[in-house]
């Protein structure tokens, strides 16, 4: 099989991350692939993954455009045979188009309706609602039906998508995201012990410090801006506690300064983009992911597997991962008394915050990598084969 994946992704997270386990496992299967997206500052990282792995990558320049009608329609024509060029250049036999969110990627979708090329596309993320024309709709559904299958990561987004599309639920494959099921690097607690103040000291903090993580893109949908209010609170009651912040993204100088308004800045710590995530979940007390969209996010699948305890928001298909006091805490999502409430508990009640960590890492279990990757390999198998 060869095997194009084509992203129309300017930056990299969750939905990325789902790209490199899928191209990880087809090249152990010798499935011969070749990976198109845009070639952005925030994507250098990931082009830089996949020529570690010799995969071919294709420059794909899809920029938004400005203007009239008639400019957006010469834009969409361009896009078009800029893609069908692609398609052709490759030759194909599946695509696995891959969607950051939902409303992406229409042309991508429909050249490859156009020239009847078998397609997958995974749709991760549903950050709005589209009231799509009827024409629109029209052109989703006739590309469809031209040898395609539509994956959904969630059952919350399966429903929703539905919605979207005017299709019936059972027309998406539901295949959940899915992660290895233990730690890469830690395999018992005395080697976490050893781990903690290690990391503590690297991040130039104190011993006794307590590390509330948050591992995701500096980007509004994150819900770090209603979160900083509620800081100054927290740290009052809680002096020891140290806000770590994982991620890049264009948000930075705005939440600068907004934690300098609520004269919070020390207690925040930025990293960006790292890739020792599982050393820094070892380091961690609590994982905290206020998100305001999320469709099923690897980030808490790491915390859980992990056995790090979660507050997390209650958006997408986050309920389906953690059980409300059972493996975890959520809130409402953006509401800021909620959380901060959720938190002061957590941070009040360690021991059943422990005890919740020790469930989700029983839930983490149907989030298997392994299943997520035979299910979709099964589907691209199928679409292959048709």
């Amino acid at each position: 099989m060869k095997l194009l994946i084509i992203l129309p992704s300017t930056q990299r997270g969750g939905a990325e991350e789902y790209v490199l386990k899928i191209t990880k496992a087809a090249l152990q299967a010798e499935v011969e692939i070749q990976v198109a997206f845009p070639s952005t500052s925030d994507t250098a990282s990931l082009i830089n993954d996949f020529n570690q792995q010799n995969i071919k990558y294709h420059p794909l320049d899809i920029g938004n455009v400005e203007g009239s009608k008639l400019a957006l329609v010469r834009a969409s024509l361009f896009r078009l045979l800029r893609i069908g060029k692609l398609l052709l250049t490759v030759k194909p036999d599946v695509v696995l188009l891959n969607l950051p969110a939902h409303h992406l990627g229409f042309i991508i979708l429909w050249a490859c309706g156009l020239l009847k090329v078998p397609t997958a596309v995974v749709f991760h993320l549903i950050p709005f609602s589209i009231s799509f024309s009827q024409s629109k709709l029209r052109a989703y559904h006739w590309a469809k039906a031209r040898n395609q299958a539509w994956i959904t990561i969630s059952d919350y987004n399966r429903r929703y998508l539905a919605q979207e599309f005017n299709l019936a639920p059972e027309e998406f494959y539901c295949i959940y995201n899915g992660i290895e099921q233990r730690s890469p690097i830690i395999k018992s607690q005395t080697e976490q012990n050893k781990l903690r103040p290690k990391i503590k000291q690297e991040l130039g903090l104190a011993e006794t410090s307590q590390l509330l993580l948050t591992v995701a893109r500096l980007h509004p949908q994150k819900g770090h801006d209603y979160l900083i209010p509620i800081i100054p609170e927290i740290i009052a009651k809680f002096p020891q506690v140290q806000f770590v912040w994982v991620g890049d993204g264009e948000y930075q100088a705005h939440l600068k300064n907004l934690l300098r308004e609520y004269k919070v800045e020390t207690q925040v710590t930025f990293l960006g983009y790292r890739e020792d995530i599982w050393h820094l979940l070892s380091a961690a007390d609590l994982f905290l992911f206020p998100s305001y969209q999320e469709g099923l996010p690897f980030a808490i699948l790491e915390a859980m597997v992990s056995g790090l305890p979660i507050v997390a928001s209650d958006t997408g298909g986050i309920p389906e991962m953690i059980t409300h006091s059972s493996s975890g805490l959520l809130f409402s999502t953006g509401d800021s008394q909620q959380l901060q409430q959720q938190l002061d508990w957590a941070l009040t009640h360690p021991a059943e915050m422990a005890s919740m960590a020790i469930a989700a890492k029983v839930a983490v279990q149907k989030f298997s990598e392994a299943k997520m990757l035979e299910d979709t390999w099964s589907v691209l198998d199928f679409l292959y084969k048709s």
